[in-house]
């Protein structure tokens, strides 16, 4: 006596689907949030590196004209904002300050560039105030 059926044979029961979607949602359910947050690192590591690469440009600006620019300008474009990142820039020739803010997803985050003797500054960090010579982008580490 045969006791599989040619339908269970050839694919799942309408239960059998049901709980594979209730697993799947359940998983993604648990990791959605944990990606997001690790494509946010990652944002936030690009933000960072292209503030290092600005206070370059600032300082070659710096060493071939003798001042980091004039009329509150800083001499050197800023990286292009994008849908997460806000750049600005002020000087007063001798000394300037740039700043990284986050927006959408990444609001809540601000890094600060200088020219003082501890440039790289995190200024606010998952929405919470701190004051860390360094640009933090993960758990509170450097």
């Amino acid at each position: 006596m045969n006791f599989t059926s040619a339908h269970s044979v050839r694919g799942f029961a309408l239960a059998q689907h049901l709980v594979v979607s209730v697993i799947f949602v359940i998983l993604v359910t648990i990791a959605a949030p944990s990606c997001t947050r690790h494509f946010q690192k990652g944002r936030l590591t690009e933000g960072v590196q292209s503030l290092s690469k600005y206070q370059l440009a600032m300082e070659s600006y710096y060493l071939a004209h003798g001042a980091y620019g004039e009329d509150d300008a800083c001499g050197v474009s800023l990286p292009a904002s994008s849908d997460v990142f806000a750049y600005s820039c002020e000087t007063d020739g001798e000394d300037f300050t740039a700043t990284l803010s986050g927006t959408g997803a990444l609001e809540g985050y601000r890094y600060v560039l200088d020219t003082s003797a501890k440039p790289h500054k995190t200024v606010l960090f998952e929405g919470n105030r701190v004051s860390n010579a360094c640009w933090m982008t993960r758990d509170a580490h450097c």
